[in-house]
């Protein structure tokens, strides 16, 4: 199934996104290049805003003035499919409301498709895939249940896990045709769900993999010490702020950057601020790819700092480990479940089971003179290329979309 094909010999897949192209989700944007490379149909639509343009693509975009066009569509589908209608009115309402985002995230997602279900009856694709277990899923779900159409889905860390995980998720899941997670704790635990096992397909996400890599020694000084990530509960950057304070406190020379920007910006730099901080750390905010991987190429330390969030939400295995793995800068890391499937300590990084940021500073101090460093770098690389290649997990998804797609 390699190389080159006619659009006309490749099914059509109608792709959904949340909101696509996101900033924060250019993994997404890989996987779609790798397929649009293998010349895939794609017909690609974003549910909830975006740009409306991908790599000079026309991507149809839908956002909250569209709703009373959706709502004008449910007289059509009362009449045309009363017993579908019926299905999916009874899914949201007669069931216990779970977190208010969820609930609406799946209304939105059945509400995209009364308003599209006709259109795409009418030039239908092969297959319909959704990029998450949420919005993308549940007009995924619609869409089969007006119109017959097949559906694959994906299903990760915040479809999994986030207030128990969605709502309708094992609903979804049992329609779906097949279900792509990307790390094998996600997997382990859909597996516990009501589904056949044999639906369920572990294909990691894929970077560009980099011909070389840091190589400097991190007894420079002073340390450079690099983190990317949403500025949101489950990343805990107020306890990397905590360990750059102890830092500090001894006296250790080290300049930090932490680039992103979310809900908790305002109170990070509060604390920043009464810490002692601003001239030794950086918040960069949100930045472009492009200058993200300058702040790779000057660091040298990442630090990964996930935990659970109260509300249950939690990484699967961040791309921002893996970028910089691939990069050769050591990732020191909690034992974050998807995480620990590609650090192993002592091997292609370093793991502290402690929210102690006395322990975390002297690990820090102690990277300086550690002669492992280049065999570290070397592990986390050959450890990337095996698992984390655009190239293999993009022909795993390709595979499994032209399997199922209807003929």
């Amino acid at each position: 199934m390699e190389g080159a094909h006619t659009e006309t010999a490749r099914p059509r897949v109608l792709y959904l996104a949340t909101t696509f192209p996101r900033f924060s989700e250019t993994f997404l944007q890989r996987e779609v290049q790798y397929l649009q490379e293998q010349s895939v149909n794609l017909d690609i639509r974003s549910l909830w805003g975006g740009d409306g343009q991908f790599d000079k693509e026309p991507v149809e975009t839908s956002s909250i003035q569209d709703l009373p066009q959706f709502l004008s569509k449910i007289p059509v589908w009362i009449l045309r499919c009363p017993d579908a209608f019926r299905e999916i009115l009874g899914i949201l309402l007669q069931r216990r409301l779970p977190m208010v985002q969820n609930w609406l995230e799946n209304f939105w997602g059945f509400a995209w498709a009364l308003n599209h279900a006709r259109a795409i009856q009418r030039n239908p694709p092969d297959l319909i895939h959704a990029t998450w277990g949420t919005m993308p899923a549940a007009a995924a779900l619609a869409l089969n249940r007006l119109t017959g159409l097949p559906f694959s889905m994906e299903a990760h860390a915040y479809d999994v896990f986030k207030h128990g995980g969605d709502w309708l998720l094992e609903e979804k899941m049992q329609s779906a045709k097949f279900i792509r997670t990307s790390t094998r704790a996600t997997r382990d635990h859909l597996l516990g769900k009501d589904v056949l096992p044999e639906k369920i397909h572990l294909v990691r996400r894929g970077i560009q993999l980099q011909a070389t890599g840091h190589s400097a020694k991190l007894n420079k000084k002073p340390m450079r010490i690099l983190s990317v990530g949403r500025l949101v509960e489950k990343k805990d950057f107020s306890f990397q702020l905590a360990v750059f304070h102890a830092l500090k406190e001894r006296g250790f020379s080290f300049e930090a950057e932490i680039v992103g920007h979310g809900p908790l910006e305002e109170e990070l730099h509060r604390e920043s601020n009464r810490r002692g901080l601003d001239h030794i750390l950086n918040f960069r905010g949100r930045l472009n790819y492009h200058n993200v991987e300058e702040a790779y190429h000057r660091a040298d330390l990442f630090l990964f700092t996930g935990q659970i969030a109260k509300n249950g939400d939690r990484d699967g295995f961040p791309n921002v480990v893996a970028e910089a793995m691939t990069l050769g800068v050591p990732v020191l890391t909690t034992p974050s479940t998807g995480v620990l499937e590609a650090i192993e300590h002592g091997s292609t990084g370093f793991v502290l089971d402690t929210k102690s940021p006395q322990a975390w500073a002297d690990t820090i101090q102690s990277l300086q003179h550690n002669r492992q460093i280049p065999e570290i770098r070397t592990n986390a690389r050959s450890w990337i290329n095996e698992n984390f290649d655009i190239q293999k997990n993009g022909q795993a998804l390709f595979t499994l979309l032209m399997k199922h797609a209807k003929r």
